[in-house]
């Protein structure tokens, strides 16, 4: 009975060891699936898009009304200080004092005007230990207005450009992950393509091994020369040399995809050759809106708004700079406090503050003239990125149907080129071919698959090039996101 249960504890134990280093079979699909939900890329990229959407809702909340309260407790202090008497003159008196103050604030920016307005209220109260007596002042409220009048305004300007800066950092998200997930199809295809060499030369070597054996026999026999057998032993040497090379690139390239995708190291995987996508039907005046809307026009919206800013800003510094400041409150002091809000005095205060350019060396008209070519030149290039257009749609359009014509013919081309390894190898064995031609054969096969697959490569790569630049998938005919 106990051997009975060793036994089953034994195929337990194998089946589970089996079952962890078992060989996983991965399509582009899962890998792609995998990577939305593992990678270390893709979650910083979805964490970034957050912390945009925070900062936004911050730089919008800056513009409502602001309350501060400030509450000072009872600051003592105890020095010698210089007091003026009634008669003028001052004196040095020792005073040991405590004071409170209690500080209400309001304040308010006005996007419209740049101006800012500010309404404020205090109370303090002051103890002259030394003297045992207490005084109060107040400030029943004071309103201040900063407005300038004829300058740059700082507050009209951030609020069109961080709106465009924010619809773009959201496209900027969109863009950055089908970004991620072109550089998993081209690492996918990489780690295939790795895989799919190292079958084909370790075929290949076997073949050469079968053909070294012949080789050795026909040179006891007298029909070949030794140096036919170094040959065909140096053609095998090259191909283990290829094989370690092509083992090497595979190790690499499968460690960034099991880090990307998020499996283990030690997990064994194998890629499936991903599908043919199906040819989809692209409308060029489609293709190229898309391309303006979301790669030039999305880009070019906010460097333009950013250039006009900075044109306004030299314009405004040419001349003269008008600011108006205009306060108006009550306050009033008393040494009861019962008697504080009693009778008020008024506050008032009107300022006009000039900025007059004088003598600066032509400095801002300088600054206001390389501003206006800076401007002038962006929209000049905006003008031919345009017309530019829709020559770069009708080259995609171009590239994809020479891409589903490519890999017609390279599939067909594989196809012959293993038909014709096998009669080049037939023909190797009866002397008909030399050792050099075959090893030509050899790598023929290689290369027409490798042709194959990176035409397969090409639409998987266009799919998600389109997806990147348009923020639309041609090929299922969906919108990456609602606008």
């Amino acid at each position: 009975m106990i051997k009975n249960a060793k036994i089953v504890l034994s195929v337990f134990l194998l089946f589970i060891y089996f079952k962890g280093v078992a060989q996983r079979n991965l399509s582009l699909d899962e890998a792609l699936f995998l990577m939305r939900e593992n990678s270390l890329e893709f979650k910083s990229i979805q964490r970034n898009a957050r912390i945009e959407k925070v900062q936004y809702a911050i730089y919008k909340n800056s513009f409502l009304p602001r309350v501060d309260l400030n509450v000072s407790l009872p600051t003592y202090s105890r020095a010698i200080n210089s007091i003026t008497q009634p008669n003028g003159e001052n004196t040095f008196i020792e005073q040991s004092q405590a004071n409170s103050t209690f500080d209400f604030n309001i304040s308010q920016k006005i996007p419209l005007t740049g101006g800012t307005l500010i309404l404020n209220s205090s109370i303090n109260r002051l103890d002259l230990i030394s003297s045992n007596r207490t005084s109060f002042s107040s400030n029943w409220f004071n309103v201040l207005l900063n407005q300038p009048l004829n300058g740059y305004n700082i507050y009209k300007w951030g609020k069109k450009i961080n709106k465009v800066k924010f619809d773009k950092n959201n496209i900027d998200i969109y863009k950055d992950l089908e970004s991620l997930r072109n550089d998993l199809v081209n690492l996918f295809f990489s780690v295939y393509l790795s895989e799919k060499k190292i079958e084909l030369t370790k075929n290949n070597i076997n073949l050469t091994n079968e053909y070294l054996n012949i080789s050795e026999e026909k040179l006891k026999q007298g029909r070949i020369l030794e140096a036919d057998v170094i040959k065909v032993r140096l053609s095998l040497n090259q191909l283990k040399s290829k094989l370690e090379n092509d083992q090497l690139k595979y190790k690499n390239d499968v460690l960034k995809l099991k880090d990307l995708i998020g499996v283990k190291e030690q997990d064994s995987i194998s890629l499936l050759m991903p599908d043919i996508l199906k040819k989809p039907e692209i409308n060029i005046d489609i293709l190229q809106d898309r391309l303006q809307r979301f790669t030039l026009d999305y880009g070019y919206d906010l460097a333009l708004l950013e250039s006009e800013r900075d044109l306004d800003k030299a314009k405004k510094n040419k001349g003269i700079q008008i600011e108006l400041q205009i306060a108006y409150g009550l306050n009033s002091n008393s040494d009861n406090f019962d008697d504080l809000y009693s009778i008020p005095s008024r506050r008032e205060y009107v300022n006009f503050g000039l900025r007059i350019p004088i003598l600066n060396w032509g400095e801002n008209d300088n600054r206001y003239t390389i501003q206006k070519l800076v401007n002038d030149g962006l929209k000049e290039n905006y003008k031919q990125n345009k017309r530019k257009l829709k020559i770069r749609a009708a080259n995609i359009l171009n590239n994809i149907e020479s891409a589903y014509l490519q890999i017609k013919y390279t599939n067909e081309n594989r196809k012959l080129a293993i038909i014709n390894l096998e009669g080049s190898y037939e023909q190797l064995k009866l002397d008909r071919m030399t050792i050099y031609d075959f090893k030509r054969e050899l790598f023929e096969e290689e290369k027409t698959f490798i042709e194959y697959v990176n035409n397969v490569k090409t639409l998987w790569i266009t799919k998600f090039i389109l997806r990147e630049t348009t923020l639309y998938d041609f090929f299922l005919k969906e919108p990456l996101f609602r606008e």
